[in-house]
């Protein structure tokens, strides 16, 4: 029995690396732009998911009865309703332009995930955080703040909760860290470009100007790669004819270099638009954007906008 060898030319070896190369990052990128930093829902709706660690899913229902949103968690036959800051069976507002948002994230690195909520109260955003401890849903922190993400997930340092507010053009950010079973405050260098913050604040100022500013696209924010079809939406938000405000936003890594520095963010951004014809046609707007590291030390933008999408 003779046995057939097989040899492929050096070229044809580095056609086909370099189509695995190709496909690896295409797969990759459809990954990151299909993949939410923070769910947003409108009400009636039920999730599935193990939230007190015993290895059986939990019914989370999200509703809303009398334009407010309950939370309410169904385990082993228990029913626990979630809680505001007011210590009310109801976690905030139920408006069309401003549906709430829920993560489900293990920062605390014990296999039960915490669970994330932004949306408004009393016309004002308000974010939450929960924990399942001693046979309950504890409230581990709430804020009016419009901006909260994580930093050092996707990595093996300590994961870190970033709660941020957008006033006038600047961001003031508070960092937590969970030990002890409760969030404790640590101090933090923030720098004007952290998790690609100065990126997010000039494009978020670029999107409330439009559409007046079309053409005055911050183009120092962008990578140079960028394509049309994540360009078009802003010409997309354009033809809406709004007047957008920014509500409220989150972000999450979701790449780390060789040397475990943040390579990737993923920034969720939420608008209200109001159309500049009728004032009570009001919709909401959630703008992905995904950022990327930049290898120039002299470019005040450290991470720039490799991809925008409106979902």
């Amino acid at each position: 029995m003779k046995m057939r060898v097989f040899f492929l030319k050096r070229k044809s070896v580095y056609y086909f690396l370099l189509l695995s190369l190709i496909l690896i990052t295409l797969l990759t990128t459809i990954k990151y732009k299909n993949t939410s930093a923070f769910n947003l829902l409108n009400s009636n709706k039920t999730i599935r998911k193990d939230l007190t660690g015993d290895g059986n899913e939990d019914s989370v229902n999200i509703n809303s009865k009398d334009n407010k949103y309950s939370i309410t968690i169904k385990s082993e036959n228990k029913n626990y309703t979630l809680k505001n800051n007011e210590n009310k069976k109801f976690i905030g507002d139920h408006n069309n332009f401003w549906p709430i948002t829920i993560n489900f994230e293990d920062i605390s690195r014990d296999k039960i995930p915490e669970i994330f909520i932004q949306c408004s109260q009393y016309k004002m955003p308000i974010q939450y955080i929960f924990k399942w401890q001693n046979n309950e849903f504890k409230r581990l922190y709430s804020s009016n703040n419009n901006i909260i993400g994580l930093m050092d997930y996707n990595n093996n340092k300590t994961p870190k909760i970033i709660s941020g507010n957008l006033k006038n053009g600047e961001i003031a950010f508070d960092s937590f860290m969970f030990m002890e079973d409760s969030l404790k405050r640590f101090d933090y260098n923030f720098n004007e470009n952290f998790m690609g913050s100065n990126t997010i604040i000039e494009f978020i100022n670029y999107i409330q100007s439009l559409p007046i500013s079309e053409e005055n696209r911050p183009e120092n924010i962008l990578i140079n790669t960028i394509g049309g079809k994540d360009i078009s939406v802003i010409g997309n938000l354009v033809k809406e004819n709004n007047i957008y405000t920014f509500q409220d936003a989150n972000f999450k890594d979701i790449k780390n270099n060789r040397d475990g520095e943040i390579s990737e963010i993923k920034w969720s951004l939420n608008f209200k638009g109001m159309s500049k014809q009728d004032n009570n046609l009001i919709k909401n707007y959630n703008i992905d954007v995904l950022l990327k590291l930049v290898d120039n030390p002299d470019d005040n933008y450290k991470f720039k906008i490799y991809s925008i999408v409106l979902n």
